[in-house]
């Protein structure tokens, strides 16, 4: 059997009070007995009358404490056991476990309280049970779930790889183009520089020719003078 442990165990009537409450109602019933006794069988003295009331007063005390010992183990106590019990069931506690020993002249109500304790655990158990088969199926669902966004994203992270070596591809290449026009640039400078010097160049011979010209005139010239000379 299961130690009832952390469960708070009441009674709804405790051994004192019980005896408080009965030697009060007990003793106040044997002094009235005890006075209207003497009255009724004729006695006036007043020390006859007190040992009469003492007699039912002790009387009553013992009887009251015969049957209050009695009662409470056959019927206080395990009212007390299924009171505990049943506030154990009601709470959902399955740690608790009603107390044979404490049953008394009520065996037969604890052993019912004790099946339906029985079926009621088996009941929490199931639905429990139920309740870890739903769990773990929204575990698998969230699991699967998990599964198909990490292979998304993972599809995603290859397009953008790719898209990325794309880009790098281009850059490349523009590069390239860049280098390319920039020597092409270069080139046609050097080009440029030395359609410049031609240039020059022609300017200056067309001078030499010019003064090739004028001196062969001049020349001339001078030829023609020396015969008009003559």
């Amino acid at each position: 059997m299961l130690e009832n442990k952390n469960v708070y165990q009441k009674s709804l009537v405790s051994m004192p009070g019980y005896i408080a409450q009965s030697l009060i109602m007990v003793l106040g019933m044997a002094v009235l007995f005890g006075f209207f006794s003497g009255r009724f069988i004729g006695i006036s003295d007043t020390l006859m009358t007190i040992k009469l009331v003492f007699s039912f007063l002790t009387a009553g005390v013992v009887i009251t404490v015969v049957v209050i010992v009695r009662n409470y183990s056959r019927f206080i106590k395990p009212i007390n056991e299924i009171s505990n019990y049943a506030d154990a069931l009601y709470n959902k506690n399955l740690t608790y476990e009603i107390d044979m020993k404490k049953s008394g002249g009520q065996k037969p109500v604890c052993g019912q309280l004790k099946v339906v304790g029985n079926i009621h655990t088996k009941n929490l158990l199931e639905d429990s049970l139920m309740g870890m088969d739903t769990v773990n199926n929204q575990c698998d669902n969230l699991s699967k779930t998990n599964t198909e966004i990490v292979m998304a994203i993972n599809c995603v992270a290859k397009e953008v790889e790719k898209n990325i070596a794309t880009i790098f591809n281009a850059q490349n290449r523009i590069k390239g183009i860049d280098t390319g026009i920039n020597e092409f640039m270069d080139d046609f400078e050097v080009t440029v520089k030395g359609l410049s010097k031609t240039v020059d160049l022609s300017k200056e011979g067309d001078r030499n020719v010019v003064i090739l010209i004028q001196s062969l005139k001049c020349k001339e010239d001078l030829q023609n003078n020396e015969q008009l000379r003559r």
